[in-house]
């Protein structure tokens, strides 16, 4: 994908309607495009966190193996999704993972680059954290939901 074509599907992408366009310019100078797969992963649990994915198009399937038991898909996400935010918080790690169900096309933010640019500019890391904390409550709605339906699946 051209320069041109990463900075476009930056700045349309939902993430980034809230950013000023600055912090739009510092993104990109940290981003990436990459295609995915069906039945690769994005990531793995407890591998270190190094990229945070914005998905333009495609599905993925975030899981984790609970012992004894299937992989349990507790969420998927699917174009203007974003996964992958555990870089942003200790111990930097990822807490499931992520399995591409459909073709997925994806820009990819380099973790240590967002760091880095944080510590630099405050109100930047500011937005950044905002939005990563945005995305940690929709993960804590989800499993809530999910774990309210498999208590009423027990009355």
């Amino acid at each position: 994908m051209s320069e041109t074509a990463l900075k476009l599907t930056v700045e349309s992408h939902p993430y980034f309607k809230r950013l000023k366009p600055e912090f739009i310019s510092v993104l990109e100078g940290g981003a990436s495009w990459a295609e995915y797969e069906p039945q690769s992963f994005l990531f793995r649990e407890n591998e270190r966190a190094t990229r945070q994915f914005l998905l333009t198009e495609g599905l993925v399937a975030l899981e984790f193996q609970v012992p004894g038991k299937e992989v349990w898909t507790f969420m998927t996400a699917d174009g203007g999704g974003i996964v992958g935010y555990a870089w942003a918080y200790p111990p930097h790690r990822y807490y499931y993972d992520c399995r591409v169900v459909k073709r997925t096309k994806a820009i990819v933010l380099d973790a240590e680059y967002l760091l880095a640019k944080c510590k630099e500019d405050h109100q930047f890391g500011y937005e950044i954290m905002v939005g990563c904390a945005d995305i940690v409550s929709q993960r804590l709605q989800a499993a809530r939901l999910q774990l309210l339906n498999q208590i009423l699946k027990c009355y």
